[in-house]
C-alpha cells in the first residue's frame, strides 16, 4: 500500500514553512473575521432589542429598498419635513450607495448593511499593515499596529451605531494613501474618487491629502499629483453643493448653521469671537474625546505634526469650532473620518521617536517595548471602556450618546410588548412611530418617524408674548422682600420710540427706591433692559429691579434671572448661565420681544432662548395608527423631542402593556393586552387619582425610565387660541419644516397633570422583614400599600402572596422604581 501523502514529511515540512512566512497574515486574517463576526452580530442584537433608529438605519434602509422595488433616488420618508425631494441625495451627495445596491439586492436586509459596515471598517488594518512593514521594517511590529487598530475604542462607536456611509473612509482613504506611497497613482486617484463619493466634507480630506503630498514632495514631480487631488477636491466639493442644492436648496445653509452654530452672534466682536471659541475648545466632553483617542497611543502622533494636523486636521478643525456634542463623541460616527490618519500620524510618529532615541544605547529594544505597550493600551481600554469588555464607558455621562456600548436596553422586559404590537399593525397602513421602531417598519413607505404638517397632524405652537405696561419701576427689592445687596449705577429701558437712563450710583442693602418713567410705557413689542452694577457677597436671592411687567435679579449661585409676568401667559423663568463675580461691575443687559430673550454680560453674548412661536407639541392627525414607546413624545433630529399629543375622541387605545402604547383611529373596542404581567398601571389625567382612569395597561415590573415628558398622550392640557393656516414656520424650526404647515394651532398655555394607581400581587417565598425601596423624581410622590396598610421603609411579611396597591401621585417627570427585597 502507498503511504498517504500528508505522512510525507518533505510536505509537513512544506506546511510548517508556509505557517511560519504567513503567519503574520493568518493571525490579522483571524483576528479581521473575529471583528467582523462580533460587531455583525452585536448590531444585529442592537436591532432586535430596538436600538436602532430612524437617523440613520432607517434612511438607509429605507433608501435602498426605494431603490430596489421602485427605481427611486433613494428614496426616504424620515427626512421628509427638511427634504421634500425625499432622495438621500438632497441631504448627503454620497454616490457610494450606489456600489452598495448589488449587496443589499441579494439579500434586501439591515443585517447586508450590518455585515458591509464590519467588512468596510475592517479592512483597513490590512493597509496599516503594509505601511508599518514598510515604515519599521518589522511584520511583527506592523502586526501589532494592525491588532491594534481593530482594537481601537474610537472604531468601534462608528461599528455600533447603526449604518453610515462615513464608514467607508477609512477603507478607501487607507488604499489612496497606501497606493499613493507605492507611486501607482491611478489606483490612488480612483481611491480618492471613491472617498470622494462618501460624503460632501470627503473634499477637505482629499484636499488636505493633496496638501500633505505637495508639501512633502515639494521638489519632485510627485508633488503634481498633490496638486490634482486639490483640484479634484475642490471641483468635487461645488458638484456635490450642486446636487444637493437641486434636490434640497435649503441643505448647505442648514450644516453651516449648524457646525457654526452661535459664532455668528460673536462674529462682529474679534474678542468675543476669539473668547467663543477658547470656551468651545475647552468644553469638557472635548477634552474627554481628544484623550480617547489620543491617549492609548501616549500621544505619540503629536511627534508626527505635518501628518496629524494636515491629514487629520480638516475635522479636528470643525471638532474644535463647533458646540454640537455629536461631532466629539466616541459613540457615533463622525470619527470615521480620521480613524485611519490618526493611525498614519501614530506610525510615522513612531519613525520619528526613534530617531530621537537614535544615539541611545537601548534604542530598538526601547521602541519595541513602546510599540507593544500602545498595542497592549489599546486592547486594555477597548475592553474595559468599550463594547467587547465591560462597556464601562456607557458610565461616563459627560458624552452624547443615542444608545451605550452595552446591548440591554432601557425597560428590557418591554421587547416583547413592542414585537406584540408591531404584529397588529396592517402591512400597508400608515402609521407614526417613534424613532427606535422605525427599522423595523422601514419596507413600509406609509409609516413614518418623523412629525410631517399635514401627513401625520399638526404643529401645536405656543403663542405670543404680549408684555404688560409699564409706568414705574423699584429699584433694591421685591415687594420690600429679595433686597439686593450691592451698588447699582444705572438702568438703562429702551424700546422703540422711548430712551430713558436712571442714574443711581447707589449701594443698595434693605431699602428700596421707586422711579417713575418719563411716560407710561404701553403697547410695545421690545424693550432693552441694560444695568450696571457689582453685587456682594450673599448666599439669598435677590432682586435688583423690579415692575409689573419683568423682575431681574441673582439667584443664590450668583446667576442673573430674569422673569416675564406675560399679559397672555403663566410667567416666564430664564436663569442666565453665567456666575457673576463679587465685588466686579458687571454689565447685564437683557433684550426681550415677543418670541425671543437675549442676554448678555460684559457685551458677551450668552444666551437666547425662544419664549413665542415655539413648537411645544404635535397634534396627530390623519394615520391609522400611533405607537408610543414608554413616553408620549417623538425623537426628530433637527426638531429634538417633540410631545405627541393624541385625541381621545379620534383615537382609542388599540392594545397596550410594559409601556408600549398602540392607538388605532375611530377604534371603541376592548383594549389588548401586550403583557401578562402580574400588574396593572392606571394612569388618571389629575395630579391624584380621580373618577375613572384615562388609560390601563399591564406591566411586567414596577418600573419606568425618567423621562421629562409625560407617559400617556391624554396628559397635555391646553387651549387653542387661534388656528392660522398655510404658515411658515420661523426661527431654528426653519430647518426642520422647509414648506409651510398647512394649518397651526396656537395656544397660550400647556401643562401635563396626570397620576397613576398600580396593582397586583407579589409573592413572598420566605417570610420575614423586607425592606421597600421606591424611587421617583421630584416633585412625585409614591405611596405603598400592602394588604391594604400603608408601608414605608420595612415590614415583616409571611410567605405566600400580597395584595400591593400603589399610588403614584404628581408625575412630572416620570421615573419609578420599585424594589422588595429581605432584610
Amino acid at each position: 500500500m502507498k503511504k498517504c501523502k500528508w505522512r510525507d514529511y518533505r510536505k509537513i515540512t512544506e506546511y510548517v514553512k508556509f505557517l511560519n512566512r504567513w503567519r503574520n497574515e493568518i493571525i490579522l486574517l483571524i483576528v479581521n473575521i473575529f471583528y467582523i463576526y462580533f460587531f455583525t452580530t452585536l448590531s444585529i442584537r442592537y436591532h432586535e432589542n430596538f436600538m436602532t433608529h430612524a437617523w440613520d438605519l432607517g434612511i438607509f434602509a429605507q433608501s435602498f429598498e426605494s431603490f430596489i422595488r421602485y427605481g427611486w433616488l433613494f428614496y426616504n420618508n424620515v427626512e421628509l419635513p427638511y427634504n421634500p425631494s425625499g432622495s438621500f441625495f438632497g441631504i448627503h451627495f454620497s454616490p457610494v450607495l450606489f456600489l452598495i445596491v448589488p449587496f443589499y439586492f441579494l439579500y434586501p436586509s439591515v443585517e447586508t448593511l450590518f455585515l458591509i459596515q464590519s467588512i468596510v471598517l475592517a479592512l483597513p488594518s490590512i493597509t496599516i499593515y503594509k505601511i508599518g512593514e514598510g515604515e519599521f521594517n518589522s511584520r511583527i511590529l506592523a502586526l501589532l499596529m494592525a491588532l491594534s487598530y481593530l482594537f481601537y475604542l474610537p472604531l468601534h462607536g462608528v461599528n455600533t451605531f447603526d449604518f453610515h456611509v462615513q464608514s467607508f473612509i477609512p477603507l478607501f482613504y487607507s488604499l489612496c494613501f497606501y497606493y499613493y506611497r507605492k507611486h501607482r497613482f491611478r489606483l490612488s486617484y480612483i481611491s480618492a474618487i471613491l472617498v470622494l463619493s462618501c460624503i460632501e466634507f470627503s473634499p477637505f480630506l482629499i484636499i488636505s491629502l493633496g496638501a500633505y503630498i505637495v508639501i512633502k514632495n515639494f521638489r519632485v514631480k510627485t508633488r503634481y499629483y498633490g496638486f490634482i487631488l486639490i483640484l479634484t477636491g475642490l471641483f468635487w466639493y461645488f458638484l456635490a453643493k450642486s446636487v444637493i442644492g437641486y434636490f434640497n436648496p435649503i441643505q448647505f445653509r442648514f450644516e453651516q448653521y449648524f457646525v457654526f452654530y452661535g459664532l455668528d452672534r460673536v462674529a462682529g466682536s474679534p474678542q468675543n469671537f476669539i473668547s467663543t471659541l477658547l470656551k468651545r475648545v475647552a468644553i469638557p466632553a472635548k477634552i474627554e474625546y481628544i484623550k480617547i483617542i489620543f491617549s492609548p497611543h501616549l500621544f505619540l502622533e503629536l511627534l508626527a505634526p505635518l501628518e496629524l494636523f494636515l491629514l487629520a486636521g480638516s475635522w479636528l478643525l470643525a471638532i474644535f469650532i463647533t458646540s454640537i456634542p455629536m461631532y466629539f463623541s466616541p459613540y457615533f460616527q463622525y470619527t470615521a473620518f480620521i480613524v485611519f490618519q490618526i493611525y498614519v500620524a501614530l506610525i510615522y510618529g513612531l519613525k520619528n521617536f526613534r530617531k530621537i532615541l537614535l544615539h541611545t544605547m537601548v534604542r530598538d529594544k526601547l521602541w519595541k517595548c513602546i510599540i507593544l505597550l500602545i498595542f497592549l493600551l489599546t486592547l486594555i481600554t477597548s475592553f474595559i471602556l468599550g463594547p467587547i469588555g465591560f462597556c464601562k464607558l456607557d458610565e461616563n455621562v459627560m458624552f452624547e450618546k443615542i444608545h451605550g456600548y452595552s446591548s440591554e436596553t432601557y425597560m428590557n422586559f418591554r421587547i416583547n410588548a413592542l414585537r406584540k404590537a408591531l404584529k397588529l399593525i396592517p402591512q400597508n397602513s400608515t402609521v407614526l412611530v417613534p424613532n427606535n421602531i422605525f427599522p423595523h417598519l422601514y419596507k413600509n413607505f406609509k409609516a413614518y418617524p418623523s412629525l410631517i404638517p399635514g401627513k401625520n397632524g399638526y404643529p401645536l405652537l405656543l403663542d405670543k408674548v404680549i408684555l404688560k405696561n409699564i409706568s414705574k419701576i423699584v429699584v433694591g427689592s421685591k415687594n420690600n422682600h429679595m433686597y439686593f445687596h450691592g451698588y447699582i449705577y444705572n438702568i438703562s429701558i429702551k424700546t422703540y420710540s422711548y430712551h430713558q437712563v436712571i442714574y443711581i450710583n447707589k449701594y443698595f442693602r434693605n431699602h428700596t427706591l421707586i422711579y417713575n418713567l418719563d411716560r407710561n410705557l404701553c403697547n410695545f413689542s421690545e424693550i432693552h433692559i441694560s444695568i450696571v452694577f457689582k453685587p456682594s457677597i450673599s448666599n439669598i436671592s435677590e432682586c435688583i429691579m423690579y415692575c409689573n411687567a419683568f423682575m431681574i435679579g441673582v439667584t443664590q449661585e450668583k446667576a442673573p434671572v430674569l422673569t416675564i409676568f406675560p399679559i397672555n401667559r403663566d410667567k416666564i423663568c430664564v436663569i442666565v448661565p453665567y456666575k457673576l463675580m463679587e465685588n466686579r461691575i458687571h454689565n447685564l443687559t437683557f433684550y426681550i420681544n415677543s418670541t425671543h430673550i437675549r442676554s448678555l454680560i460684559n457685551d458677551q453674548h450668552i444666551l437666547t432662548i425662544r419664549i413665542g412661536k415655539k413648537l411645544i407639541g404635535w397634534i396627530v392627525d390623519n394615520v391609522d395608527y400611533v405607537l408610543t414607546d414608554t413616553v408620549s413624545a417623538y425623537a426628530n433630529f433637527r426638531i429634538g423631542i417633540c410631545p405627541i399629543i393624541i385625541s381621545s375622541k379620534k383615537y382609542g387605545l388599540y392594545a397596550a402593556g410594559d409601556g408600549i402604547m398602540l392607538f388605532k383611529k375611530n377604534y371603541k373596542g376592548p383594549v389588548i393586552s401586550l403583557s401578562q404581567g402580574n400588574y396593572t398601571i392606571e394612569f388618571y389625567d389629575s395630579i391624584v387619582p380621580m373618577d375613572k382612569p384615562v388609560l390601563v395597561m399591564n406591566m411586567s415590573r414596577i418600573e419606568w425610565k425618567k423621562w421629562f415628558w409625560p407617559i400617556i398622550p391624554y396628559a397635555y392640557k391646553y387651549n387653542v387660541t387661534r388656528i392660522e393656516y398655510n404658515v411658515s414656520i420661523e426661527g431654528v424650526l426653519q430647518y426642520s419644516f422647509v414648506n409651510p404647515a398647512p394649518k397651526v394651532f396656537y395656544t397660550n398655555n400647556i401643562v401635563d397633570k396626570y397620576s397613576a394607581i398600580i396593582r397586583g400581587a407579589v409573592k413572598i417565598d420566605e417570610k420575614g422583614v423586607y425592606r421597600i425601596n421606591v424611587k421617583t423624581a421630584y416633585p412625585s410622590i409614591a405611596e405603598v400599600y400592602i394588604d391594604e396598610k400603608r408601608v414605608e421603609g420595612k415590614v415583616y411579611l409571611n410567605a405566600g402572596y400580597h395584595e400591593l396597591k400603589m399610588f403614584w401621585n404628581n408625575i412630572a417627570i416620570s421615573y419609578l422604581k420599585f424594589q422588595l427585597k429581605k432584610s
